[in-house]
């Protein structure tokens, strides 16, 4: 029989568990959705889309208007319609 100080523990340990294999395919869903947007792009898609590590665009992402502050990356306008299908999944 399992004592009553032990039981929480468990419990909180198996939930715990379910999280964190949930969250693991979820990763893998992302990923697998921004691998496919990523190949259905041509090749000057590709290096527009694309920001080294190291480009300090990446990091400094905005949402004012593209008149106001010149944007990175490629814009989603540009994109066909199953590419974009591919950016709400």
């Amino acid at each position: 029989m399992i004592s009553k100080k032990i039981l929480p523990s468990l419990i909180f340990i198996f939930l715990l568990n379910l999280v964190v294999k949930g969250q693991t395919g979820y990763y893998r869903e992302i990923k697998s959705y921004s691998d496919s947007l990523y190949n259905s792009f041509d090749k000057l898609q590709q290096r527009i889309a694309r920001l080294s590590f190291a480009d300090t665009a990446r990091i400094k992402w905005n949402n004012l208007p593209v008149g106001l502050r010149a944007r990175s990356g490629l814009n989603i306008g540009k994109m066909t319609v199953d590419q974009r299908r591919l950016v709400h999944r």
